[in-house]
């Protein structure tokens, strides 16, 4: 009897969680972003050592203002961290896509470098976290539902 209890209330815990936000997959992306690549080298303007690049479509019906986007960066050749501290690394976009656009982002890894790397980074777990429209509203993945890498 004790056994079915703790069987019981192991499936109702279960259950519960299961129906948690947690691991609700979020709304369709309102976005489609092209294939990662990492660089390193020099673009006046926007890095001196290395970059994570891809190109954004705004594919829903509303203006975007800014764009939050998680990775985690690897060295190619010994597949750690290649950073001190973490390489789990964030940055935001700000700046106006129109719906329907196209826009090339360059994620700059500057201030995480303190060695240029012989081959680029790895880039894993990459996904757009949060987008924010021009009208307030905003689009979430909390959990990196619709991630993609580099490799």
């Amino acid at each position: 009897m004790n056994k079915f209890i703790i069987q019981m209330f192991f499936i109702s815990t279960l259950l519960s969680v299961m129906s948690c936000s947690f691991f609700e997959k979020p709304e369709i992306a309102p976005y489609v972003i092209s294939k990662l690549e990492c660089k390193m080298g020099m673009l006046e303007g926007y890095y001196s050592f290395g970059c994570v690049q891809f190109d954004f479509f705004n594919a829903s019906n509303k203006d975007v203002s800014e764009i939050l986007v998680s990775c985690i960066a690897y060295d190619a050749i010994t597949k750690k961290s290649p950073f001190i501290g973490t390489n789990y690394l964030k940055n935001t976009f700000s700046g106006d896509i129109i719906r329907q656009e196209n826009k090339t982002l360059i994620l700059s890894l500057d201030q995480y470098i303190f060695v240029v790397p012989e081959k680029p980074y790895l880039i894993d777990f990459f996904y757009i976290s949060k987008i924010n429209y021009i009208d307030g509203s905003s689009w979430e993945d909390k959990n990196g539902f619709y991630f993609t890498r580099s490799f």
